[in-house]
């Protein structure tokens, strides 16, 4: 079995977590400048300022931690796992989900508001509201696992795929992925997928026959 861990690195996830960075830089430096006295801040630095210090670059660094490894997904022995993203439940993301590469049926790419146990997520951010984009796993007995892919580049997603189907091969499963068919949905957006779409664009062109029709 080919083994590989698979970490984020679209130009959103970096931009994400160099704010998250650079933030800290930002206050560890006025930390540094204002105790050589290069710049002066006015803050006394009692032992509340301190813990605030501490608290603040913490937080920071907890939450570019937790989004790296998050949203990492593992190409294991036997399965695809990704362990969740660690946020509270009310604006959870991803939860835990393990794959066997023999029960594997299929693989779609999905957009969806949703979470990945296609909950609603209840945390009122623009961000939250918007479509993310999910390796659908269609299962031998029809159950159907999310793995969100949002913060990963189409490059890796095709790398990742052709490792699937060859793990899945290993496994001895039967069915063999067509990865260029799957990254036909990458540009899915809104909850609609390639075949959704074309159903979509033939109602419409229904509709503006039958109004030309009227028309005549």
């Amino acid at each position: 079995m080919k083994k590989r861990i698979f970490i984020p690195i679209s130009i959103s996830f970096i931009l994400l977590n160099s704010l998250f960075c650079g933030l800290n830089c930002l206050i560890i430096t006025c930390f540094i400048l204002d105790k050589l006295n290069i710049v002066t801040t006015n803050i006394n630095w009692s032992p509340l300022e301190y813990s605030l210090l501490a608290i603040s670059i913490g937080f920071l660094t907890y939450t570019s931690i937790r989004f790296l490894l998050g949203f990492k997904i593992h190409l294991r022995k036997e399965d695809i796992a990704t362990f969740g993203d660690g946020l509270p439940k009310f604006e959870k993301i991803q939860y835990k989900c393990f794959v066997k590469y023999i029960d594997i049926k299929n693989i779609n790419i999905v957009a969806s508001e949703k979470n990945s146990k296609n909950k609603k997520i209840n945390l009122k951010w623009i961000s939250s509201s918007m479509p993310k984009k999910y390796l659908e796993f269609t299962l031998i007995d029809d159950k159907k696992e999310l793995i969100c892919i949002n913060y990963y580049t189409k490059k890796q997603i095709i790398k990742m795929l052709k490792y699937i189907n060859q793990n899945m091969q290993i496994a001895k499963n039967p069915n063999i992925l067509n990865v260029e068919e799957i990254m036909q949905d990458w540009y899915s957006y809104d909850g609609y997928n390639r075949e959704d779409l074309k159903i979509k664009r033939g109602e419409k062109i229904r509709k503006k026959n039958n109004t030309e029709k009227g028309k005549e």
